[in-house]
């Protein structure tokens, strides 16, 4: 026969074993957040704007045009997706000879299982990837976020973040303005070779007839044939003479300008709010597990009611001669549909003694019929 428990008292029996779980994952929990290095964030605030001979950002009312923020926020976004940008920063900066000889895993799970983290670049990158977060504060306003593992580390990296932000589009700049120059540099070439030719014409068709007039429709065609080069010459030679000025005078793209240094953060970005919150999520995960062991090692049948809850048999009133069956409906609504269907004869008043009801016969089918006594006919006599 089975020996059926309640839920405190298999909690009560095995209550160490119940226990280990909580205090397991909580331990764990504050190994993982104590263990989890410490971040430093460290901002800067950059003005952007378009680059001269271009017309200033500052008077743009336009909505269909894109900030020049926006499209900076955007360029910062492309670069430290690129490996060469990242680590060009990273040995540049603090980050890489704070990497070389010390771990930014710290002392937790998550350092146990990164084995160590690979080679420098490949911490570097680790260390930069998804850290820099930019802002847009205005038209003309970019900041820029960066967490790092010490104060001084985070400060100039995100100092060399700008710096090599501003060195790279200088670089794309020039190159964009090199490309502009040689195709315009070609363009004027194209235009002299067109104006040398129409004027060869010209000159030549005039030459062989010495007596074409003013009005001779092919001294028209070829004049106006010249024209239209010297034109199109006039305007690549503008082209050229300008790309030639914006890439000597440093214009191409936009001017990114320091508001704001690097600052050097004070105190960690994570705090003691993080820890409580580690330590709450660990308890919890605790009590749930042991919830759920208590459940799976209880024995209880299955038509057994809660604890806080009183047996049907024991809340009901017995009614004589009517057998209740004990299902899941309650007892008051059952007694209650089998009233009008059952006329009870009320007892007499005083200390009658009721007779218990009569057990059923044990045979089955109907009753026997009894046989009805008949009177005996009275013979009749005759008399001779």
């Amino acid at each position: 026969m089975k020996k059926y428990t309640s839920y405190r008292q298999t909690f009560r029996q095995h209550r160490i074993l119940f226990s280990l779980p909580i205090v397991l994952a909580v331990i764990v929990s504050a190994w993982a957040v104590l263990g989890s290095p410490k971040s430093y964030d460290s901002t800067t605030s950059l003005w952007v704007d378009t680059s001269a001979p271009a017309d200033s950002s500052l008077g743009n009312v336009d909505p269909a045009l894109t900030p020049p923020a926006q499209q900076e926020q955007t360029v910062v976004t492309e670069l430290m997706a690129t490996r060469s940008f990242v680590l060009s920063v990273g040995h540049k900066s603090l980050l890489g000879s704070y990497l070389a000889t010390h771990s930014t895993s710290g002392f937790g799970p998550s350092a146990l299982l990164s084995g160590g983290g690979g080679s420098l670049d490949d911490r570097i990158i680790a260390a930069l990837g998804g850290k820099v977060m930019s802002t847009v504060a205005g038209p003309q306003i970019l900041q820029l976020t960066y967490s790092g593992p010490t104060p001084a580390v985070a400060a100039s990296t995100l100092g060399t973040v700008v710096q090599q932000l501003q060195a790279d589009s200088a670089q794309f700049a020039k190159v964009h303005g090199d490309s502009a120059l040689a195709y315009y540099r070609a363009q004027v070439q194209a235009g002299s070779q067109a104006v040398a030719a129409a004027r060869g014409e010209l000159s030549s068709y005039l030459a062989e007839h010495r007596g074409a007039a003013p009005g001779d429709p092919t001294v028209t065609a070829l004049t106006s044939a010249q024209a239209a080069a010297n034109s199109q010459l006039n305007q690549a030679t503008q082209n050229y003479n300008d790309a030639v000025s914006s890439l000597h005078g440093g214009s191409g793209g936009s001017t990114v300008s320091v508001v704001d240094p690097a600052s050097t953060p004070i105190g960690p970005s994570s705090g003691k709010k993080k820890e409580l919150m580690g330590l709450l999520g660990g308890l919890f995960a605790g009590a749930l597990i042991s919830l759920l062991g208590v459940v799976a090692m209880t024995k209880r049948k299955p038509t057994e009611p809660w604890e806080d809850e009183e047996p049907a048999a024991a809340s009901s009133a017995t009614m004589p001669g009517i057998a209740i069956p004990r299902v899941g409906i309650p007892v008051a609504a059952h007694t209650q549909a089998l009233l009008p269907l059952v006329h009870v004869t009320p007892p007499p008043p005083g200390n009658v003694p009721v007779s218990p009801p009569s057990s059923p016969s044990k045979r089955s089918g109907p009753a026997p019929r009894k046989r009805s006594r008949r009177s005996p006919r009275k013979r009749s006599t005759t008399r001779a």
